[in-house]
């Protein structure tokens, strides 16, 4: 392995490992991570934006929380490295706010909930740059993670001895009060899966590197002590 795949490695791995810490940070469930030669990330958070609505009418600033920390965790990688947001990242974040903007009544606009992640992320790497390099390293030689609770050891294994306990960092920002959600989500049917897949090309070996996100139902998602 010459340097410069090496490189193109870790950048790789960095990437999956954003995702996928802050990911547990969401609530969500870790199903897969591959960082070579194709990355990508599989995860299932407890929220999808097509029942946003119904939800957040019965809880507005619970699932404001929520939302934040789910695009923290599209937005994570972006923000740590100053890379581009571009295709599938790009797009799940424009669904989710296109989700948020549809909602009734007074709230918060997507753009200031675009902000409040970015934000937020920048708050939680502060305190966990350490615990994201070995969990990077960790990937680069394993490549390849399956299983929430495979993920969960993983991040146990690589957390330093006196890192902090999970900093929820999210703004506060006053939820809309509570209201009716205008909303016919919860005749939809909910156990039909959804997901996602990122066809983004690796610029070392034209490896495509990849975010997926898979649903399946509305509850279950499994949430780490992050």
């Amino acid at each position: 392995m010459d340097n410069e795949e090496l490189l193109e490695r870790k950048r790789i791995a960095r990437h999956e490992a954003l995702h996928g810490l802050l990911g547990l940070r969401a609530g969500a469930e870790i199903q897969e991570i591959e960082v070579w030669p194709v990355g990508g990330t599989l995860l299932r958070f407890p929220l999808n934006p097509w029942t946003l609505k119904y939800h957040y009418g019965r809880s507005p600033a619970k699932v404001q929380e929520q939302v934040t920390k789910i695009l923290a965790s599209l937005l994570g990688p972006t923000v740590a490295s100053s890379e581009t947001l571009q295709d599938e990242d790009l797009r799940l974040v424009t669904q989710w706010q296109q989700a948020w903007s549809a909602l009734p009544g007074e709230r918060i606009s997507a753009n200031e909930l675009h902000v409040d992640a970015r934000f937020s992320v920048l708050v939680w790497l502060k305190p966990n740059r350490q615990w994201i390099d070995k969990v990077t390293l960790a990937l680069v030689q394993r490549q390849k993670v399956w299983g929430h609770a495979a993920w969960l050891r993983l991040v146990q294994q690589c957390r330093p001895p006196q890192a902090q306990r999970r900093i929820s960092s999210v703004p506060s920002r006053p939820a809309a009060p509570r209201q009716r959600a205008l909303s016919n989500a919860a005749s939809r049917s909910e156990s039909v899966p959804w997901s996602y897949h990122d066809g983004r090309t690796s610029r070392r070996a034209g490896a495509p590197v990849h975010l997926q996100v898979w649903r399946q139902g509305l509850e279950g998602a499994l949430c780490g002590p992050w």
